[in-house]
């Protein structure tokens, strides 16, 4: 991968293009202040790879935590509001 180094007022400048260039040219753009790297673009395929490589998890896995009283009470929550529905749908079709 090739590697580009511009500044931080050229890359604002520039941003939407370099952002369009990134997964065409497989390049890195290096930015830096003042002759001092402080922030790096990449393609998002090239940061999939970085993050499989490091062992990183992209997105974080979430548990259910709850108990089986709050699921109960979903889930009779859920009787009740389709029971409700039934019974609207029930009303309207007898006044048609």
């Amino acid at each position: 991968m090739n590697t580009l180094k511009m500044g931080k007022s050229e890359a604002r400048e520039k941003f939407l293009p370099l952002v369009d260039s990134l997964s065409q040219k497989k390049t890195a753009i290096e930015i830096t202040d003042r002759g001092h790297p402080v922030a790096v673009l990449i393609d998002y395929a090239s940061y999939l790879a970085l993050l499989t490589k490091s062992g990183i998890k992209k997105k974080p896995s979430f548990e259910l935590v709850g108990s089986l009283v709050e699921i109960g009470d979903i889930e009779e929550g859920s009787r009740e509001i389709a029971a409700e529905l039934n019974a609207a749908i029930e009303r309207s079709a007898s006044e048609l």
